[in-house]
């Protein structure tokens, strides 16, 4: 009887622990499931955010390409061909109208102009005032432009600031001083009254300055200066005029 009890006893103990085992593996595999499920989700929800942002990243190259020519040293080399290429020819000095040139003798602040009442070519001009200096003008005119332009400057005596003579002393010191004035005219009136006289503006005021230069350092007849522009001539040389030295200017335009 007690073995029969004992026997009944195990086997309600083996029958336990089967059952604890079968619930111990149905819990292990319901959470190996969990896990792998979890695992799953978490990649597709990766998924979606690479493909978009390679899609993004394709997107981005494929508009950078469109916006970029397919040859740019091509397109660059075709633009510069259709560019207009600058003329090759330079502008020549033409006369203006008589009529523009009349206003600026007129109306210029650099010096004080008076038209001749014999000759309606001929101008005295006075710039400065001390001293001041006059020189006349006269120009030309051909199919109503100006063709050419002259100014003369009257050239005082000369003394001998050696001389044992007090006035003739006196006299050299004021040549002295006329001479750098009329210098300095010639350096300002030059470089305005020269150009004025060019249409296309061809004439440059740096050229002209060079030639006044020149021209301030003539100091006898056996001094000149010729020099030539695209369209017209300079000229600057001393002479006698009734009996007394002059230095001229003479700028002749090709029409």
């Amino acid at each position: 009887m007690k073995q029969s009890l004992t026997i009944q006893f195990l086997k309600k103990q083996l029958l336990n622990i089967v059952f604890l085992v079968l619930i111990v593996g149905g819990a292990l595999t319901v959470y190996f499931l969990a896990r792998e499920e979890h695992a799953d989700n978490k990649l597709n929800t990766s998924s979606p955010a690479a493909a978009d942002a390679t899609s993004r990243a394709e997107v981005t190259a494929s508009v950078n390409e469109d916006s970029v020519p397919d040859d740019a040293s091509a397109t660059g080399g075709d633009t510069a061909a259709a560019s207009p290429s600058p003329s090759a020819e330079p502008k020549r000095v033409v006369g203006v109208p008589e009529d523009v040139f009349t206003t600026h003798l007129a109306t210029s602040d650099l010096f004080d102009a008076k038209r001749s009442a014999t000759d309606a070519n001929s101008w005295t001009l006075t710039y400065g005032e001390q001293p001041p200096v006059e020189t006349t003008l006269q120009y030309t005119v051909d199919d109503g432009a100006v063709s050419s332009l002259e100014l003369s400057f009257l050239l005082p005596p000369t003394y001998d600031a050696k001389s044992k003579s007090t006035i003739e002393q006196y006299l050299a010191k004021s040549v002295g001083k006329v001479a750098a004035a009329r210098e300095e005219a010639v350096r300002a009136l030059l470089p305005d009254l020269l150009p004025a006289c060019d249409q296309n503006d061809a004439l440059t005021r740096a050229s002209v300055r060079i030639w006044a230069e020149k021209m301030a350092q003539i100091s006898s007849d056996k001094d000149d200066v010729q020099d030539k522009a695209d369209g017209c001539t300079f000229y600057a040389y001393q002479i006698q005029r009734e009996d007394r030295n002059v230095l001229v200017c003479l700028f002749v335009l090709e029409q």
